[in-house]
Parts: structure tokens; sequence; C-alpha cells
């Protein structure tokens, strides 16, 4: 194995700057004031970030974090668009979720999915597009069918059924749905960012519940959102954050979480799940 790595890398070395390929394009961000319809700058959006290509690494070139704002969204996405690097899946949301902020008419939401394949777990997050009560999505993965959806479909619940149907042509078996709220329009804003709100279970008993979730959550989920602003958290009615409230009375605010043996605070959220504050430990792309 050692000689033949010495083989290649003696083969690479020796040849000339005018034999290497040339650099790929760097992508050329889309005109938002061109006169294009909504619809076209979406495409405009997806299609410039389709010009990053993926990345196999593993790793991402840009630190981002998901227990920040938009503040931070925007300035992690105005670095990914300065190097010009090959992205993963939650950069694509990252750039999805700032181009087109100053677009009022169109809702954002975070879409994570979760799947098992020959006994390996696999995370995947797209940006949900709302438009004139239609639904989309805008990202990147390996799978050309697991970024992308015009916005066509009735529902949010069409379009993740026709997600489901894209994870099986895979060979892959979505386990759970996350929903998260809306994205703020602000994109100087440091409100912290929910990007899981709803947890869906997608085992067959469970169709109905589904449903009527993202029934309620898709007529409510403005209110939601300002509730949401206005107080800092979301009250639930049950502790795995499947359906949430919002009456109009204040919402108490939470004792402080006892620390450990060690000193350190217990970081698990309800339900047992972890909020992971960095973004490469939340994604795996498939």
């Amino acid at each position: 194995m050692e000689a033949f790595v010495k083989q290649q890398y003696e083969e690479v070395h020796a040849l000339s700057d005018k034999e290497l390929p040339p650099p790929p394009p760097i992508p050329v961000l889309p005109d938002s004031h061109a006169g294009l319809t909504v619809k076209q700058k979406i495409c405009a959006i997806q299609k410039y970030i389709s010009a990053f290509q993926y990345n196999y690494s593993g790793s991402p070139f840009i630190h981002m974090r998901k227990d920040r704002g938009m503040k931070h969204v925007s300035s992690c996405a105005k670095q990914i668009i300065t190097a010009s690097l090959p992205i993963q899946c939650v950069e694509a949301v990252f750039l999805g979720c700032f181009l087109p902020s100053n677009l009022l008419a169109v809702d954002r939401i975070p879409l994570s999915f979760k799947s098992k394949m020959n006994g390996n777990t696999h995370r995947h997050i797209v940006l949900a597009i709302r438009y004139e009560k239609r639904w989309g999505a805008i990202g990147i993965s390996r799978r050309a069918n697991l970024m992308h959806k015009d916005i066509r479909f009735d529902s949010l619940l069409e379009m993740v059924d026709h997600f489901q149907r894209s994870y099986e042509a895979c060979y892959h078996r979505v386990s759970v749905i996350y929903v998260g709220l809306p994205f703020s329009h602000d994109v100087f804003s440091d409100m912290p960012i929910k990007w899981k709100l709803i947890r869906l279970s997608c085992h067959v008993k469970d169709r109905m519940e589904m449903e009527a979730t993202l029934s309620t959550y898709t007529g409510n989920m403005s209110k939601m959102l300002e509730y949401f602003r206005r107080e800092g958290t979301l009250e639930t009615r049950s502790e795995r954050d499947r359906v949430p409230t919002f009456n109009q009375t204040p919402v108490r605010k939470k004792k402080k979480k006892k620390k450990d043996d060690k000193g350190k605070s217990n970081s698990k959220g309800r339900g047992g799940e972890v909020e992971a504050s960095s973004c490469e430990e939340e994604e795996d792309d498939i």
C-alpha cells in the first residue's frame, strides 16, 4: 500500500501545470434585481447552490452553529459565497435561507430527515419553501432526487410523501422527520432559530397523526413564530414536542438546569433529544 501511494504521488508530482485539469468554475451569484418572478428567482438560487458541487470530504469548510440566529446564518452564508468551495446539505440550507431573505412572500422552513439503510443511520436537511400556498424545496445532496423540489405541491404533507418515495428509490427507509419554525426575514436578528419544532414518526400506524400535525402546523406556523419571537419559547402538549400550543398567557421562565458532579449541565432536551450546537455533528447528508 505504501509503495502504491508513493507511485501515485510521484505520478501527480511529475505532471506539469499544462497537464493539470482546469479548476472548476466559481459559482456566479444570481442577480436578485433581475426582472424575474419569485419562482424564477428560487430556481436561480437552486442552480447557484447546485453549482457549488457536493463536498465528499465529510467535513464542512465553514464552521457553522445552529444555536445562533439569522445574523450568524447570514454571516456564514457570506463566507460560503466568498470561499466558493464544495458544500454539504447544511451549507445549502444556510445559503437557501439567506439569499431569498428579501422575498417576504416566501416562507422558509428547515425540514430534516433521519433514515436507515443496512443498519446505518443517515441524516439530511433541506429547506422547505412555501409560496402562494404551494410547497417546494431547495438544497443539495449526493442524490438528485433528495434536494430540489419544484414549488408545485399543494401541501407540506404531499411534499413529505414525495421525499419519502425518493428515499425508498435510494433504498433508504425514513424513520423520523423534523420540522422547524420558519426563518425570520430579518438577516440581523439574534433570535435563536428553532430547527426542530415537531418530531414526526414515519411508522404506518402514525400516519393519521402525521397528517393532523402537519395540517395544524402549516395553518398556525406564522402565529407560532410570532409567539416564539415574543416569549422566547413554545409550550408543548407532550414531552416529545409533537404538537405545539401557543396560548396568550406568558410562559414561565424555566429554572436553571442542575449541574452534575462534573460541573457540566445536562444537555438533553425534551424526550431525550440532544440539541446539537455544531452543524457538523447534526447532519450526515446522503
